[in-house]
């Protein structure tokens, strides 16, 4: 079993951070294939982030957040993670954000000649909701890993997916 190390965003955490920026009147710019869908680039701690979300009467229904990682073999990475309302939850959501960030995500850097990227997750082993997305969206295929949380003593057993997407 290998352990990963580096912070993880917690979803639903970004989630209602992103909720509570609302009010604040945080910029959002509608995504180019899918209006439907808000993006929000930013650089919380130093580290650029892409916030993909479906805001719906001034309610955050869903959220996908890439950030970029190590590439794998020179090939870009970008790792997600999303979280669904506790109100929307049921409706296909997860499905629809995660699938929606990977096609603009891919539509703009094929525009800027970048050919291939990878996007990973990492899911915890208990999260059966977020396995099943991440089953049918990036792979049905995992490693069991140990993630190495700094503000615990032990290492939390998550499951790492992986995808390699074509521009």
């Amino acid at each position: 079993m290998t352990a990963i190390t580096k912070p993880m965003t917690e979803p639903m955490a970004a989630l209602k951070g992103l909720q509570a920026e609302l009010a604040n009147g945080i910029a959002l710019m509608e995504c180019e294939l899918n209006p439907c869908i808000d993006l929000i680039q930013d650089y919380p701690a130093g580290q650029q982030s892409m916030s993909y979300s479906r805001i719906e009467q001034g309610i955050v229904r869903s959220i996908a957040v890439l950030v970029p990682v190590e590439p794998i073999d020179g090939v870009p990475c970008f790792r997600m993670t999303f979280a669904v309302g506790e109100v929307s939850q049921g409706q296909g959501l997860a499905v629809e954000i995660v699938e929606v960030a990977i096609a603009e995500l891919r539509h703009g850097l094929g525009r800027n000649g970048i050919v291939t990227f990878f996007i990973e997750a990492i899911i915890g082993a208990d999260n059966a909701f977020a396995q099943k997305v991440a089953n049918r969206v990036l792979s049905q295929n995992h490693d069991d890993v140990a993630y190495e949380d700094s503000n615990a003593n032990f290492g939390v057993r998550v499951y790492h997916y992986r995808r390699l997407v074509t521009c």
